[in-house]
C-alpha cells in the first residue's frame, strides 16, 4: 500500500502539468506523461516481475559467502562515511548548522534568480489569424476554369 500511496500520489503531482493549456502545456505536456508513465511500469515492475524473479537471483547469493569490501575506492567511502558520521554523533550542533547552511543559502540566493516558464523570445514575430467565410459563399475569379 505504501508504493501505490506513493506511486499515486506523484502521478496526481505531475497531472496538472499534462492538463496545462496553452503552448506551455504542448512544451512540457509530454515530458510529465514520460513520468507518469515511468511511475506506472516501475510500480507494475516491483509488484509482478521483482518477485518472481527474487527466488532464482537470491537463491545464488545465499549460497555464497559474503566478501568483505573494505579495499579501494569503496573502502574509502566507507571509512569516509563512518567518519562523517562520527563527526556528526559527537558535534550534533555543528552538524546541524553545517546541514542547514546548504538550504539556507539557496533560498538567500533565491531573489537573484529570474523568474520566467519559457525565456523571452529574441526574434520579431507575429500571428496573423484570418477568418473566411464558409466555402458556399466564396467569390470565384472569372478567369478559373469552371467544371
Amino acid at each position: 500500500m505504501p508504493l501505490l500511496a506513493s506511486t499515486l500520489t506523484t502521478i496526481l503531482a505531475f497531472m496538472p502539468i499534462v492538463l496545462m493549456p496553452g503552448p506551455a502545456g504542448e512544451f512540457v505536456g509530454p515530458l510529465a506523461m514520460a513520468v507518469m508513465v515511468a511511475l506506472v511500469s516501475s510500480y507494475l515492475v516491483s509488484l509482478l516481475l521483482v518477485p518472481a524473479l527474487s527466488p532464482m537471483l537470491l537463491a545464488r547469493v545465499a549460497n555464497k559467502p559474503p566478501v568483505p569490501r573494505n579495499n579501494g575506492v569503496s573502502g574509502m567511502v566507507k571509512r569516509g562515511f563512518r567518519r562523517t558520521v562520527r563527526s556528526a554523533l559527537r558535534h550534533p550542533w555543528a552538524a546541524m548548522i553545517i546541514t542547514l547552511c546548504v538550504p539556507v543559502g539557496g533560498m538567500a540566493l533565491m531573489p537573484t534568480l529570474d523568474v520566467a516558464f519559457f525565456p523571452p523570445a529574441d526574434r520579431d514575430q507575429f500571428h496573423i489569424e484570418v477568418r473566411l467565410p464558409p466555402p458556399a459563399v466564396w467569390p470565384t475569379p472569372k478567369h478559373w476554369p469552371m467544371k
